[in-house]
């Protein structure tokens, strides 16, 4: 499996990119990470679903994306997010 390292981009943007680029449909992705479609789409929207460690780490190794990558996307999408609450 090739690593892809997509940086810049929030959680949801991130996975939505390497799930499209994969060529998979949100339920498949969902079934091979081991999540609910809705928890899936909800992270892809930044809809407030948190993802624990131990999901980005499969997201990391099902989606092809770097280690950094993802986990960098995390924390951008958790700083906007506190950012965005009065």
């Amino acid at each position: 499996m090739q690593l892809v390292k997509l940086t810049g981009m929030k959680l949801g943007k991130l996975m939505r990119t390497a799930r499209e680029s994969n060529g998979w449909s949100l339920r498949e992705a969902a079934n091979r990470l081991g999540a609910g479609y809705g928890h899936l789409c909800d992270m892809e929207n930044e809809k407030g679903s948190n993802p624990t460690v131990a999901t980005l780490y499969r997201a990391h190794r099902i989606y092809g994306i770097t280690k950094e990558a993802i986990f960098d996307a995390a924390i951008k999408s958790l700083r906007s997010t506190k950012r965005a609450k009065p």
